[in-house]
């Protein structure tokens, strides 16, 4: 399945935001958003990735979250969401990642509107940074300009299983152990 997936450039994939940016989107449908186990520490330069064990391979970054070793208990696996929207502005499905807390706010923003999901855009908001950071859904009551038009383009787009397996990439064994080798940890 991998050989015949399409290259996908991550960095396009999803929406990178700074705090107090605001996309305009259109949300597809109340169920675009996966979630997923992942692991992480900022600390030890592990950067949110896929747990690989959930699909039955060995997890390097498992093994060393229960290891006993001092700090890398903090690498266990964590609930991740990833949530895809049409962004108006390009026409094209962009992604989001974002923690449990986030998720709960997103997940309430899209079941309020879930009704009129089809004639309404919306704009995503980010606010604060780094542990507080949060994201919203706020309605476009009134669309101005050509945003009727750009919302009418994203109607054929569709979140697919596949389209979601190609930007949730796991990383290799090999690329897990070298990781942890730069973190510190006696591989």
């Amino acid at each position: 399945a991998s050989a015949n997936q399409t290259k996908v450039d991550l960095k396009k994939a999803y929406l990178r935001m700074k705090s107090g940016d605001s996309v305009k989107v259109r949300v597809m449908s109340p169920a675009d958003y996966v979630e997923y186990l992942s692991h992480s520490s900022f600390t030890h330069k592990v950067y949110t990735q896929p747990c690989v064990s959930v699909i039955g391979k060995e997890c390097a970054l498992c093994e060393a979250s229960k290891s006993g070793i001092e700090g890398f208990d903090v690498l266990y696996p964590r609930k991740r969401y990833i949530f895809v929207f049409a962004d108006m502005n390009s026409g094209e499905l962009k992604a989001i990642d974002v923690s449990k807390n986030q998720a709960k706010k997103l997940i309430a923003d899209i079941e309020e509107y879930a009704e009129d999901l089809d004639s309404l855009a919306f704009n995503l908001k980010k606010t604060g940074e780094g542990t507080n950071t949060g994201y919203s859904l706020n309605p476009i009551i009134k669309m101005k300009g050509d945003d009727q038009e750009k919302f009418d383009s994203c109607e054929g787009l569709e979140v697919t299983d596949e389209y979601l397996n190609t930007i949730l990439t796991p990383r290799t064994l090999e690329l897990q152990v070298k990781t942890l080798k730069e973190a510190g940890f006696p591989t």
